[in-house]
């Protein structure tokens, strides 16, 4: 964890940033303990929620997915009104279940919240990108990178060049990853 860090935040920075990989059954566990100690700790719903994300994706079991919906509805029933955590959870399953339009109002709601996070701004740029809106997936993407600028912001931009043909710009977008 980075210093002064909670598991649960960890949790949402590495799915966020796309490192689900390095999210492990212990950020469940720790999450799920936290719930049980207490139990409107909202924050520690939507870093559930996370994980359950990103364990579908790691194990590519979509029964992960109604338990991420449910600890995140919950999440953001505690805390409807600022929950960005919460929104972002939302907008990753919504990308996991390939449900774009979700994703987008989802990510937007963040962004709304958090002008400033990166995260929220990854989530749009994929919706859009998936809803073959690249112009628009570009200026997100744009904003990942000047917020955020790390391998997950990169590679998104990577995907997008090459997607649209620039196979160059996706060469250099993957070589600026591999250096973040």
């Amino acid at each position: 964890c980075a210093r002064g860090e909670r598991p649960q935040e960890r949790t949402h920075r590495l799915v966020a940033w796309g490192h689900v990989s390095e999210v492990s059954a212990a950020a469940v566990t720790d999450s799920r303990d936290r719930l049980r100690a207490v139990p409107e700790d909202w924050r520690s719903s939507a870093s559930l929620g996370l994980a359950y994300v990103a364990q579908a994706r790691v194990t590519g079991d979509p029964s992960w997915y109604p338990k991420a919906e449910g600890v995140l509805a919950r999440s953001l029933r505690v805390n409807a009104d600022d929950n960005v955590e919460g929104l972002l959870g939302l907008g990753m399953l919504d990308l996991a279940r390939h449900d774009f339009s979700a994703a987008l109002r989802h990510g937007r709601r963040a962004a709304a919240l958090d002008p400033h996070g990166a995260e929220a701004y990854g989530v749009i740029g994929d919706a859009l990108l998936e809803l073959g809106r690249y112009d628009h997936a570009f200026e997100a993407f744009q904003t990942v990178v000047d917020t955020g600028p790390d391998l997950s912001s990169y590679a998104r931009v990577a995907y997008a060049r090459e997607l649209v043909g620039d196979v160059r710009g996706a060469e250099r977008a993957m070589q600026m990853a591999f250096d973040a």
